[in-house]
């Protein structure tokens, strides 16, 4: 086994004792290089520019003595194997070595240059077993440090479904168990190739900046992917990307920053960088358990991902049972008022004719023919109270046109300016400026605002207060209605848009026919809206309508929609004069606007783009959209071809495109029809 070589301090004030130590030490061990001293300050001088593995040192020296040489010497090496040799040896020089740090203690007499090899060796030995044991105790402790911060990460990030939660946890914790001074986190959507940062501590805003800079594209994104390597740098990570926007100082100040990619299950969910602190550069070791951090941090993020698409289908699939069900209720209210309708008719004929038969005769008294006329007068009340009674639960008709939603407000408060005075009731509005406008057919939107503006004065006989705000919520124009009446009681709350409910009462008896609400929620929720209310009995009611603002391109005639960023050229579907982006579930209908879909319609308009022309029976329809071979009836499927129709043929002046085969489905498109294409397995 090849001896280590080894760099010796020798303090020897005799001349011919040192010459003798040094050719003993060389002779045994000629791998060991030594310096000779013959004063304790000559030594100190070396020992503070050179690194000696150890030290031999007479105790009685010229100036300072060994003992004190090799107090300063351990002073300034902790560790430093040391060797003291006197000619006058006694048990007190020896305790005094012992407590100095001292390994060996070596007498002038005898054979002592033939022990001086092994006590130097044994010294150098019994230090450097001392410091593989203090190097392993730092190495479990770090090891432990290490698991210990893995597990409090991992703990942290599965501890909450929230992405933002979850990013500002992770962060916090990496850059405290590293010792960094700034790091950041990246939130990448592969699919729509963006990245975000989605937390950040430390940093200041000018390298903010530089940091949101990065866009990743497929091929960045997939030799991030391919990459092997679990720890780079934010340069490198640029550099999979065109540089060319990059300047040499910017990027070396990317270069500053360890990054890390988070996967999971084979996919990039973001990237992990920090930056240590210039005086403190990350280890071997602090480097690799970044790598280590990055895998729980990028199944956390996965994790929050799914639950929030979760919620989100969960929230889809609840306001479509809800649409769902508010189109049952509104069939059968227009049945319902249409056969009541059709009974009173019906009745009045009889009735009306009667009377005119009575005016004709001759010779009636006075007072029969004035009883004649009143009855001809009360069937007339009775024709328009069934007529409209069926115009209020008939659907709006004409092309929606965008509408003034301060204005039509304006307007109802107008017509009921008598019933409030009256009442003593003050109306205060809030009505935000320039507020956008809202795509609606005809007086939709004005009958909708009318009937919850009716409801909140007849809640209010006494007097109160009438409050009407208007605001943006998001991508929504929204009208809140707030009244100081009478309140609706909680078990009431659920069933106040529910057709024939209601809680009118004149001296006792129920008055009104429980529609208005209803009417309301169904030509809101028909055009993409909400309607909400909060009650509490003895302080009032509070409605909100949510309504989509009328988008930029829409109603703009002779002005070509624009393709949606989002998508390529060759994920987009076209047929008929329609472009559907499936996968944002949007559809571009002719000139100037674009119409958001349901994930239902979505799917159900790319069906039948997919087989233009062409008979598609409703058991293959069921079977293509809902992905089995039956769920719901195909009274469901009407209902969604219905709302698909409203969103796609609006415009009276364009050929319709989704025709109804009675008995068999439907076919969609502008040319002759595949007879000998019906779709039915």
């Amino acid at each position: 086994m090849a001896r280590s070589r080894r760099h010796l301090l020798l303090v020897e004030d005799t001349p011919q004792h040192q010459e003798l130590m040094l050719k003993t030490l060389t002779t045994t061990h000629p791998e060991w290089s030594i310096d000779a001293f013959e004063t304790g300050e000559d030594a100190l001088a070396a020992a503070r520019h050179t690194f000696y593995d150890a030290g031999i040192l007479d105790f009685t020296l010229p100036g300072i003595t060994g003992l004190e040489v090799g107090a300063q010497l351990r002073a300034l090496v902790p560790d430093m194997p040391l060797v003291l040799v006197t000619a006058r040896g006694s048990e007190k020089v020896a305790a005094q070595a012992l407590r100095t740090g001292f390994a060996e203690y070596l007498i002038k007499e005898g054979d002592y240059l033939e022990l001086l090899p092994l006590a130097v060796a044994r010294a150098i030995e019994t230090v450097e077993a001392a410091r593989e044991r203090e190097q392993m105790r730092k190495d479990l402790l770090r090891r432990t440090e290490e698991l210990s911060a893995l597990n409090a990460v991992s703990t942290a990030v599965v501890s909450s479904l929230s992405l933002q939660e979850i990013l500002a946890e992770a962060l916090g914790r990496t850059i405290a168990v590293l010792g960094a001074e700034a790091g950041a986190i990246y939130v990448v959507d592969a699919a729509r190739r963006r990245a975000s940062i989605g937390a950040q501590q430390g940093i200041d805003s000018a390298t903010l900046a530089l940091l949101e800079r990065w866009v990743p594209s497929r091929t960045g994104i997939r030799r991030l992917m391919e990459d092997r390597r679990t720890i780079t740098t934010l340069a490198d990570i640029v550099r999979l990307e065109s540089v060319e926007e990059y300047s040499p100082e910017e990027l070396a100040e990317l270069e500053t920053f360890v990054a890390t990619p988070l996967k999971a299950s084979g996919v990039l969910m973001g990237v992990l960088c920090a930056r240590p602190r210039p005086e403190r550069p990350f280890t071997a070791a602090e480097r690799a358990l970044l790598a280590a951090l990055g895998r729980p941090i990028g199944m956390a993020m996965a994790n929050a991902q799914l639950y929030q698409q979760t919620r989100q289908q969960l929230h889809e699939l609840e306001a479509s049972q809800e649409r769902l069900m508010a189109a049952a209720r509104a069939t059968a209210a227009q049945s319902l008022a249409s056969g009541i309708a059709g009974e009173i008719n019906n009745a009045l004929t009889s009735i009306r004719g009667s009377a005119q038969m009575i005016l004709r005769e001759k010779g009636i008294s006075p007072a029969i023919e004035s009883d004649a006329l009143r009855i001809l007068e009360g069937c007339e009340r009775v024709a328009r109270l069934a007529e409209s009674l069926t115009s209020m639960m008939a659907q709006p008709e004409g092309r929606r046109a965008p509408h003034n939603v301060n204005r039509v407000i304006q307007n109802c408060l107008e017509r009921l300016k008598q019933s409030t005075e009256a009442l003593g009731i003050a109306v205060i509005t809030n009505l935000a400026p320039r507020l956008p406008t809202v795509s609606i057919e005809g007086d939709a939107l004005e009958q909708a605002i009318m009937n919850v503006l009716i409801n909140a004065v007849e809640a209010m006989p006494n007097g109160g207060e009438l409050r009407i705000t208007t605001g943006m919520e998001g991508e929504n124009v929204f009208i809140s209605i707030k009244d100081t009446g009478e309140g609706i009681p909680q078990e009431n709350l659920s069933r106040i848009f529910d057709p024939d409910f209601t809680t009118r009462r004149d001296r006792g008896r129920v008055r009104g026919l429980g529609l208005g609400l209803f009417v309301t929620q169904n030509i809101v929720q028909s055009r993409g809206g909400t309607i909400g209310v909060r009650s509490e009995v003895g302080k009032g009611s509070t409605f909100t309508i949510r309504l989509p603002a009328t988008r930029p391109s829409e109603g703009t005639p002779g002005t070509e929609f624009l393709l949606w960023s989002e998508a390529s050229e060759e994920d987009l579907i076209r047929c008929a004069g329609l472009v559907l982006n499936p996968r944002t579930r949007q559809v571009a209908v002719g000139r100037g606007r674009i119409e958001g879909l349901t994930k239902m319609e979505a799917r159900l308009l790319e069906v039948f783009m997919r087989h233009p022309n062409k008979v598609l029976k409703r058991a293959f329809l069921m079977k293509e959209v809902w992905e089995t071979d039956y769920i719901g009836d195909t009274r469901t499927l009407d209902v969604h071809v219905h709302w698909l129709r409203q969103k796609i043929e609006d415009d009276p002046s364009r050929p319709r495109l989704l025709r109804t085969i009675r008995g068999i489905g439907y076919r969609f498109g502008l040319g002759p029809a595949d007879d000998e294409s019906l779709f039915d397995d």
